[in-house]
This record gives C-alpha cells, structure tokens and sequence, in this order.
C-alpha cells in the first residue's frame, strides 16, 4: 500500500474513501439526523462491491470515527488522537456486530480489515 497523503482539512469520509479507494474498495454515505441539529453518519460498504448504490439487505460493512462523546461520524474533519475507527460488520438482516478498532489515524488498518473482510463476507 502507498502512504496516503491528505489535507488535515479533510473530513473522515475523504480520509476513509481514499484508503478504501487504494483497495479498490467503493463506499457509500449514509447519515441520520440527531434532536438538536447534530447528526450520526458513516459509510457502508457493501459485501457485493459491484453494486452502484448502499445495500443493507446483503452483508456489508459501516465504518465510522467514534468519539467518548457517543457520537458516530464521518461528515467532519478528525481532531482528536482519541477518536477512533469502528468497523461494524452487519448480515443484511438487521444483526450488527463491532468488528474492529482502532484508534485515528489507522485508518490503513481499517481498510485493510475490510479488505480482507471483503474476500470471505462473515457475519
């Protein structure tokens, strides 16, 4: 893998999407809206990678920072060390499970979980 260089402006979706992107790896965004104008958003990848748009009624990934703020996001710029990255992996029926972790900025060690991920889909 090349070593990613990216603007400390990006957000953390520009950051996954280009280590994902050196996988070959395509992700889509998602978000909900939270009370108090705040939202969650993430990016789901699907297990069928020739899809062209999200599909959560197969298995796919979502990949998100985690802050101690119980937030989940990826429409915002890192700027915390202690954020990190969770990798749920979810069967297309509803069930989720966290995955993976670790802390921003391996974001490498993710795509390279999902990677991997993508050649066998588990739940």
């Amino acid at each position: 893998m090349s070593s990613l260089t990216i603007p400390t402006t990006a957000t953390a979706a520009e950051i996954a999407t280009a280590a994902l992107a050196e996988w070959g790896i395509t992700a889509h965004a998602d978000d909900e809206p939270l009370i108090g104008g705040a939202r969650n958003s993430w990016l789901i990848i699907n297990s069928d990678q020739r899809t062209t748009e999200m599909d959560m009624s197969r298995p796919y990934v979502a990949l998100y920072v985690y802050t101690d703020g119980d937030e989940v996001w990826v429409h915002q710029p890192i700027t915390s060390p202690f954020d990190s990255w969770h990798v749920v992996v979810g069967d297309g029926t509803g069930k989720e499970s966290l995955d993976f972790t670790t802390r921003t900025p391996g974001i490498t060690e993710a795509a390279a979980f999902i990677a991997d991920w993508l050649t066998a889909p588990r739940t």
